[in-house]
């Protein structure tokens, strides 16, 4: 999916991930996370992949306002 691999560029490009990786937990919680979007997605289910794609974006920035 082109906009899917745009958006991740951009996030790489202006999130320091090494900081968000770093905090105790977020690898497995990341991992979880992963797991539901793509159950949702396998599953064909459109609104809970984007929910669960919103949850791991929004976790994900409560990490990096945390460790700032």
């Amino acid at each position: 999916m082109p906009q899917t691999l745009h958006f991740t560029q951009i996030l790489s490009a202006h999130y320091p991930f090494d900081i968000i990786n770093a905090a105790e937990n977020r690898g497995q919680d990341a991992v979880m996370e992963h797991e539901e979007i793509l159950q949702a997605l396998g599953s064909g289910n459109v609104t809970a992949a984007m929910l669960a794609v919103r949850k791991h974006i929004e976790s994900g920035w409560t990490v990096l306002k945390s460790a700032r």
